[in-house]
């Protein structure tokens, strides 16, 4: 703070509790506060982010679950489309020896080709919901790099060092006074 009275001169007398100088510390105060209010914004910002990366984890669980529901698709399509292969390929010998028609080969073929289709689609299903796990898992990842780079700037112990005493932040200037009686040896300000 900024000196405003020095009451006392050198070789003068004090006893205890005389006040001696006072201090204006206002512009303390605003630099106090500001600092204050910095904190509580970077915390805020910490709280968001945090925010931010529980959403991101239940994406990745989300997009997981779909994977795991794709996988599950295509393992039956793949059944789907073994299954109709192995009566093209029969059909394919009775029409051979014409105990059946060729439609009954073609609409086989059809279910072939319809399930290697099914399978093409779940692959592509897959690869978007892989992409979106990684996207998640990027988006997570940042938003948990993020509040500790902001939270080792400025540490709650920081916080409540820059508290004011509410003896202090009730008033403008602060009153110094004497601890003991005695005589005033010098008087050093700078």
């Amino acid at each position: 703070g900024r000196l405003l009275h020095l009451n006392v001169a050198e070789a003068d007398f004090v006893k205890k509790g005389d006040v001696v100088a006072e201090i204006d510390h206002s512009e303390l105060d605003a630099v106090i506060a500001q600092a204050q209010a910095e904190v509580e914004e970077a915390m805020a910002e910490v709280a968001r982010l945090t925010k931010l990366a529980d959403q991101a984890d239940a994406s990745i669980e989300a997009a997981e679950s779909a994977q795991s529901t794709l996988d599950f698709e295509n393992d039956q399509y793949e059944i789907l489309l073994e299954d109709a292969i192995r009566r093209r390929d029969r059909d394919e010998k009775l029409a051979a020896n014409r105990a059946i028609g060729a439609s009954e080969v073609e609409d086989r073929k059809t279910e072939v080709r319809g399930a290697e289709a099914k399978i093409a689609w779940t692959e592509q299903r897959k690869r978007e919901a892989a992409s979106k796990v990684n996207v998640a898992k990027t988006e997570a990842a940042a938003a948990r790099r993020y509040p500790v780079e902001i939270a080792t700037a400025v540490s709650e112990p920081e916080l409540r060092s820059l508290d004011v005493p509410g003896s202090l932040a009730a008033r403008e200037t602060v009153r110094i006074t004497a601890r003991v009686a005695g005589v005033i040896d010098r008087v050093l300000v700078q």
